[in-house]
């Protein structure tokens, strides 16, 4: 694992360790249109939290 980096989440304002490359929000299944809406609506991680309620979103969010 990488080294863990303290980052605030974007979304929730949430504080969380980020571990770069092999990190823990890998084991999040996330629709891939609900991950390009992550990574087009955010510049930074999100937390723990946060990608928990979009990896349970079983419905693809809306085109934006």
């Amino acid at each position: 694992m990488g080294e863990a980096k303290k980052k605030s989440c974007p979304k929730c304002g949430a504080s969380f360790n980020c571990l770069g490359e092999n990190c823990w929000c890998e084991k999040f299944q996330i629709l891939p249109k609900n991950l390009n809406f992550i990574r087009m609506t955010w510049d930074e991680c999100l937390c723990p939290s946060c990608l928990k309620e979009f990896a349970e979103n079983k419905e693809q969010l809306k085109e934006i």
